[in-house]
C-alpha cells in the first residue's frame, strides 16, 4: 500500500527518478514554492489559485503522481489534469484517484 503525500511535502531523494517522465515541462507545472503551496493548500475549493499535486509513494520509490486543477467556469469542480504511474502499478492509480475523490467530496 502507497503512502499519499502532497508533492511539496516528499522526501527529495525519492524525486530523483521523475527526470524521465516528462521532461522539463512536467516538473515547470508540479514544482511550486513551498509558501504558495501552503497557502493554496489552506483555501477553500473556489478560492484556489494553482494546481494541487499528489505523490504516491512506496518502497522510498514514486509509483504514481496526479495532479489537480480547478475546472474554469465552474469553481465547485476540479479536474485531473495529469496522472502518471510507475510500470505495473495499476493499484497506486486506483489509490491516488480514490484519495483525491474522498478528499474533495469531503469538503463539499
Amino acid at each position: 500500500m502507497a503512502i499519499i503525500k502532497r508533492f511539496t511535502f516528499c522526501e527529495k531523494s525519492s524525486l530523483k527518478d521523475l527526470v524521465s517522465i516528462d521532461g522539463n515541462d512536467f516538473f515547470a507545472t508540479i514544482f511550486q514554492p513551498l509558501l504558495i503551496d501552503f497557502i493554496n493548500s489552506v483555501l477553500p475549493l473556489g478560492m484556489k489559485f494553482t494546481s494541487e499535486t499528489y505523490v504516491a509513494i512506496e518502497n522510498k520509490k514514486v509509483k504514481g503522481i496526479i495532479v489537480l486543477e480547478k475546472e474554469k467556469g465552474n469553481f465547485r469542480k476540479i479536474k485531473i489534469s495529469k496522472l502518471f504511474l510507475d510500470k505495473d502499478s495499476l493499484l497506486v492509480g486506483e489509490q491516488l484517484i480514490n484519495y483525491v475523490v474522498s478528499k474533495y467530496c469531503a469538503t463539499g
